[in-house]
């Protein structure tokens, strides 16, 4: 859809003005009287190819097969040896069997659950429910387990070496491979090496790697297995966090001297590896040293079939131009013919082998092996740790969101809805515009709105594109002829809702006829309620509306949950509910339905068990008791946002407080809304922490590593609780404060009254006073950024941006809590500096290169190539477009803030294009971003 972008943006500038009190970007230079459609670009984008030497790279080009592959590294390792880069498609096959990614992450979480009390113990879990990335769920282990979750990585050291690795020990004994860089912890690449007798030598630590790169250079180094993510036998050098991946532990200075040593020296060839370390930032920046200083050569083996992986022209191909060859083939095929031509006896030692190899029984054998040592593994944990462990990953198991994911995964692209978003705020300020001046009535208006919203509304359901239509013709049909939506307009945008309820539920093999039959069923019953005189049906259709979401079509249960919502309405009949308790009722009766219909977790019920399992610790046994409280304290504060929102739901938190706050910002804050929870919070950890008091006024106590002192827990809990007040506090001022900044491009604060930043201050300074461990440090530290962005207190927000990438050795990690570092930025940008703003939105947009989620990309990327233009950095502006920005790169951060910024991006790049000479967005994406 084109719309006129400039009547809506000066609709949108005029509006902000009177409501914000604030100008429009100015460092915005677009012409806003420009026609320009989001949808309209992409699909030109898309069709067009890039010109020149990057259309090698672009992956709707063909790759080379197995075969073209060989003669063009043939041409290399004919004159010198060569070093293979293995990944984990190399320990796949029989008989190492060694799991994927994804399984290896499905077998722990799911050993975890196993071992969970049977009362607290979620639904069984496969490897289809691991909805984060591998790393990331490691992340969230390991801030509960710390260093002693690596241990588990000894279950790799079931299975023997395969085809793969006998191939290259063979192709290293015969003086063809110089080293083997893999980022595998297995030992079968070793192993393989021992029993062909090849002198080698194991590289994994940063000193080690630093030992070799001298030998390299000085022409002595031996053949080497080059472990960048560490290795099964030392636990402690394994790399499987996602924040280590970015520090030195991962893929730190020293490593990347070898590589880069080894790459202008020898051919390398990519074998079983997709590619994604190379997406993160710290790869690219060793890519960008490769495109100035030079390579021999890459030959890129891409499984056969497989589609996955990153873009490797944009990845690599950009940095080393027609340096890289990629093919396509299987394993281990591929190596048949390399071994036919630098090794004798290939068939009998090799292929012989591979072939007498069970590969059923193997895997099955190596796969009951590995579950056996992990549930042993979890045996070793203490219940109450175990418990935080499920508390993290079991709430991420409701299965109808999982199933809307799913569905909307493969019917609905992210671009379609984010675009929508865009769209129908276009249409909807066009026709306040219309009404206004009188081209349309308001019974047109709120007819054509209804519309609009209905359309924006499908983009979210979960159905494929023809049933989709199919289903959205029904409903129009429905809206002009029934007789609860014909000039019903209430009834009709929630006939849009209640589709998208049940597009997440009903099965997919539902005729578009029964989604529409299931919605009407819903809206009939309500109407009986509604048409009763009884004061209870009354509150029952009211209580079935507020419920509507999770009821229309998901609840298998659903006589039980009828009779939840009539013993609710008799119960507010009989004691005379108000309406404040009414609402928390409602609230606690949707929270129950969600357990029902998701099997999400009693959270509550899980600190009261750990709170109990803590109090039976013996005091003799010290460090158990730390441990336990740890884990406690821990989870608490990963589930702060959770059971934040909850109790301020429960209370009428939002309805009695934080509305009337958001009015009148000096406000104060009634004090039974904080003694209402504390007193309720604390009675429930009074002995934990009298416990905790005691042992920190005895002082001298030895801790093991990943325990917590007494006096750093006490604090511990002291930031759960303050966290708790922030996202309740947030949302509502938030939205109504910087809704309108975030669709005309601005960066969206966060928001919180005045009088809950006075209160909340002076304790999360007191406690950053003690805390010394990054998992406490981290939240604390973004509580304190928001409150900073709060108060426009610019020192307070660099203060605490500094402190966290001080953690992190200075860059951007999963540990980095939104919204450091893009708050500095922006509070940078509304000062007029622009050199630091610079400074600060090159952190930022690190955060969204390195894969770190967002939300707020689009609005991040927008305000980041402004102020890169604004200090004479065009190219640079472009280039960070190509990178970061959701128009190009396909980044796992979410859909971010659209509205037009994505469109005022695009006519803001169209003019830069301009100003270097270049034709086209393709033509300067080729110049800027690709090697000739």
């Amino acid at each position: 859809m084109v719309y006129n972008s400039g009547a809506f943006m000066r609709y949108m500038t005029q509006e902000a003005e009177e409501i914000n009190d604030a100008p429009y970007n100015p460092i915005l230079s677009v012409d806003v009287d420009k026609d320009y459609s989001v949808a309209q670009f992409l699909e030109e984008y898309h069709a067009a190819s890039l010109p020149d030497s990057s259309e090698k790279f672009n992956e709707d080009f063909a790759p080379l097969s197995a075969e073209d592959l060989q003669q063009s590294l043939y041409i290399h390792l004919d004159k010198s040896p060569g070093v293979i880069y293995a990944g984990a498609g190399c320990s796949m096959d029989a008989p190492s069997c060694s799991p994927s990614w994804w399984r290896l992450m499905a077998e722990l979480v799911r050993a975890v659950f196993s071992a969970a009390p049977e009362e607290h113990r979620p639904r069984q879990y496969t490897e289809s429910d691991v909805s984060r990335q591998p790393e990331e769920i490691m992340e969230s282990f390991y801030y509960i387990l710390g260093e002693k979750l690596l241990t588990l990585f000894r279950a790799l050291e079931y299975g023997r070496p395969n085809a793969n690795h006998v191939a290259m020990a063979k192709l290293a004994k015969a003086g063809k491979i110089k080293a083997i860089f893999t980022t595998n912890f297995d030992l079968f690449i070793e192993r393989a090496l021992k029993e062909e007798s090849v002198d080698f030598k194991a590289v994994v630590t940063n000193e080690e790697f630093e030992e070799y790169l001298y030998m390299l250079k000085s022409g002595t180094a031996p053949v080497a297995v080059l472990k960048i993510h560490g290795t099964v036998d030392r636990p402690e050098t394994i790399v499987a966090v996602a924040s280590h991946y970015k520090m030195d532990k991962g893929f730190s200075g020293t490593k990347a001297e070898v590589l880069l040593d080894l790459v202008q020296q020898f051919p390398v060839l990519f074998i079983g590896y997709s590619g994604w370390d190379f997406v993160h930032k710290n790869y690219q920046d060793f890519w960008s040293r490769v495109q100035t200083n030079g390579c021999r050569g890459l030959f890129w083996l891409k499984l056969l079939g497989y589609s996955g992986g990153p873009d490797l022209g944009r990845v690599v191909g950009r940095h080393v131009g027609t340096k890289l060859h990629i093919g396509a083939g299987r394993l281990p095929d591929f190596y048949k013919d390399i071994l036919n031509r630098y090794v004798e006896d290939t068939e009998s030692c090799f292929l012989g082998k591979a072939a007498r190899v069970d590969a059923t029984l193997e895997l099955n054998t190596v796969n009951a092996l590995r579950f056996e040592f992990m549930l042993q593994w979890v045996q070793n944990i203490h219940p109450t740790t175990l418990l935080s462990l499920v508390m993290i990953e079991g709430h991420r198991l409701n299965e109808i969101m999982q199933k809307s994911a799913e569905r909307l995964k493969r019917h609905a692209g992210s671009q379609e809805v984010a675009e929508s978003t865009s769209d129908m705020m276009a249409v909807y300020m066009q026709l306040a515009l219309d009404l206004q001046s009188g081209i349309i009535t308001e019974e047109e208006y709120n007819d054509r709105v209804n519309v609009q919203t209905m359309k924006t509304t499908f983009q979210y359901v979960a159905l494929d594109k023809e049933k989709k239509e199919q289903v959205m013709l029904l409903c129009s049909r429905a809206c002009r002829s029934h007789s609860l939506l014909k000039d019903n307009s209430t009834n009709q945008s929630m006939l849009g809702s209640l589709i998208m309820s049940i597009s997440h539920s009903l099965p997919e093999t539902a005729s578009p006829q029964e989604y529409i039959d299931t919605a009407l069923r819903f809206l009939q019953k309500v109407e009986r309620y509604k048409s009763s005189p009884a004061a209870r049906d009354k509150i029952v259709a009211d209580t079935l509306l507020y419920c509507s979401s999770m009821l229309a079509g998901s609840v298998d249960d659903q006589q039980n949950v009828d009779t939840w919502i009539i013993q609710l309405a008799d119960k507010a009949i009989l004691e005379e509910w108000t309406d404040d308790k009414l609402s928390t009722e409602r609230a606690n009766l949707c929270s129950r339905i969600t357990q029902l219909t998701s099997g999400t977790l009693d959270i509550e019920g899980i600190l009261e068990t750990q709170m109990q399992l803590s109090l039976k610790i013996p005091e003799s046994e010290l460090n158990i008791l730390l441990e336990s409280c740890t884990a406690i304290a821990l989870g608490l504060i990963s589930q702060s946002e959770q059971r934040g929102l909850g109790f301020m739901s429960q209370t009428g938190f939002q309805q009695k407080v934080i509305v009337p706050l958001s009015m009148d910002s000096d406000a104060t804050i009634p004090e039974f809304v904080f003694k209402e929870y504390e007193e309720n919070y604390n009675q429930t950890l009074s002995g934990v922490l009298n416990r905790l008091t005691l042992l920190r006024d005895q002082g001298a106590i030895s801790f093991t590593e990943g325990v917590l002192s007494p006096a750093e827990l006490l604090a511990a809990f002291d930031i759960s609780t303050l966290l708790l007040w922030y996202p309740a506090c947030k949302y509502v001022t938030g939205y109504i404060n910087s809704q309108n900044k975030a669709f005309k491009g601005f960066y969206p604060k966060e928001a919180l009254p005045k009088s809950v930043c006075n209160y909340l201050l002076p304790r999360a300074l007191a406690a950053k006073s003690v805390v010394t461990d990054i998992r406490l440090a981290q939240p604390l530290l973004s509580l304190l950024n928001v409150i900073g962005e709060s108060l426009s207190n610019i020192d307070l927000i660099y203060d605490a941006s500094e402190s966290s990438l001080l953690l992190t050795q200075g860059k951007v990690t999963e540990t980095t809590p939104p919204p450091i570092p893009e708050a500095l930025a922006n509070a940078y940008l509304e000062q007029g500096d622009y050199e630091m703003a610079f400074t600060w939105y090159e952190k930022a947009l690190d955060a969204i290169r390195t894969c770190v989620r967002r939300e707020k990309v689009d609005a991040i990327v927008l305000n980041a190539c402004l102020v890169a233009a604004k200090c004479g950095k065009v190219d640079t502006a472009l280039r960070w477009a190509f990178t970061t920005s959701p128009l190009f790169v396909n980044i796992p951060s979410g859909l971010g803030i659209a509205g037009p910024g994505r469109s005022i991006l695009l006519q803001q790049m169209n003019a830069w294009i301009t100003e270097l000479g270049f034709a086209s967005i393709k033509e300067a994406e080729a110049h800027l971003m690709y090697a000739n």
